[in-house]
């Protein structure tokens, strides 16, 4: 018989910068509507500040650890709260923590905290730890995934997956296979919903600010400009695409140390190409997008994936990772080998050629999206996950 006490839990959860964590935000002020108590152990640091801090919410309470060292330009913090952590499971009842992000030394203090009091302890992983290209802090990173990261994973009463494709990625590092469960990420379909009035005025406002005329079709991306997402491919494979069909535009949404380079080779290639910067209004950038690419080298579960799908767009993305686990190659949208443009440009080709193929794809991906990736899905599957580490 099911303890009824777990209907409600005291729940712990950390991380390394909680509001540049969407994810983690959406999960916490969920399982507080749901009568959970959260605390969230956060660093604070000044780079913390470049994240908006959404409205209170009931039943989670946010604790700022101060780090040792604050790392601004990673942004990274070394933050060892030993003592403010065992505090707060003791004093507040904790019944399971759950830490998200293995490099975040939070996720360490709480791994090891919890192992000493006897409390379970629950680990996310959330993506593919990828290097920053500085070789001081990627050798540094190495010998943190081979100690740190390997006793959070090893020493986790289980370890959540985004998708099928992190598996063999976490057991590499220390996890054991029987204690994996693949819990994907939710999405708010009531918010990212193509027929909204705000989505429609939305789409508008960013084809009247970028001047692109209503009956032109655009080929967009929103998320980091960073190497590992191989934008430089798109950005190569719409020099094709534009050459047979130069009506068409490329919208880039997002920011990184690459967009420099990527705009330059953009503008050298001639292109019709609109890079936007970061907007508060993300959901206008989704509508004003008729085909969405995702050309990854490596991925674990992109989030700008599960919103474009439950935008009703058909979707073009590498195999690569969580890709695959969504994308039904020919059904919902189009895989493609990583730094593949020629396969990039003749898939995106299909759909501008396509009106029926589009709206087909796009109708599979918003009732896919409905059916499988909603938040109130993601929300129960963690809270099952929870009750049955508890002793």
């Amino acid at each position: 018989m099911e303890d009824a006490s777990l209907d409600f839990m005291n729940i712990l959860m950390t991380t390394e910068y909680y509001y540049g964590n969407p994810d983690m935000v959406r999960l916490s002020t969920e399982l507080a509507k749901k009568g959970h108590q959260v605390d969230v152990l956060t660093s604070f640091s000044p780079s913390f500040y470049q994240f908006d801090r959404p409205e209170g919410v009931p039943n989670v309470d946010i604790i700022e650890a101060n780090p040792h060292i604050d790392i601004v330009s990673l942004p990274y913090t070394v933050t060892f709260p030993l003592v403010q952590v065992a505090s707060l499971i003791r004093k507040h009842g904790i019944d399971v923590c759950h830490s998200v992000m293995a490099r975040a030394t939070n996720s360490a203090t709480v791994s090891f905290v919890s192992k000493q009091l006897k409390k379970p302890h629950v680990h996310t992983v959330q993506g593919i730890g990828t290097d920053v290209e500085r070789l001081h802090v990627d050798l540094i990173a190495y010998a943190y995934d081979r100690t740190m990261v390997r006793f959070i994973l090893k020493s986790a009463k289980k370890v959540i997956v985004l998708s099928e494709s992190l598996k063999p990625y976490s057991i590499k590092r220390g996890a054991d296979p029987e204690k994996i469960v693949v819990v994907p990420n939710g999405v708010d379909c009531s918010f990212f919903d193509s027929e909204s009035s705000e989505a429609r005025e939305g789409a508008h406002m960013i084809r009247e600010k970028f001047k692109i005329p209503e009956d032109e079709l655009v080929v967009g991306y929103i998320g980091r400009m960073v190497p590992v997402k191989g934008l430089k491919y798109l950005i190569q494979a719409m020099s094709e695409v534009q050459r047979k069909h130069p009506s068409v535009h490329l919208l880039m949404v997002g920011d990184g140390f690459e967009k420099a380079e990527l705009q330059e080779t953009a503008q050298k290639l001639g292109l019709k190409a609109h890079f936007a910067g970061w907007g508060k209004n993300v959901l206008s950038f989704y509508a004003a997008i008729d085909i969405f690419v995702l050309p990854s080298l490596l991925e674990g579960l992109s989030n700008s994936l599960l919103e474009a799908m439950s935008m009703g767009r058909p979707i073009i993305a590498t195999w690569a990772g969580g890709n695959k686990d969504i994308i039904i190659n020919g059904k919902n949208g189009f895989l493609v080998p990583p730094q593949d443009s020629e396969s990039i440009a003749s898939n995106t080709m299909k759909l501008i050629e396509s009106e029926v193929l589009r709206k087909s794809m796009g109708q599979g991906n918003r009732e896919r999206a409905l059916r499988e990736f909603i938040w109130e899905k993601t929300v129960s599957r963690i809270e099952q996950v929870y009750k049955s580490v508890i002793d």
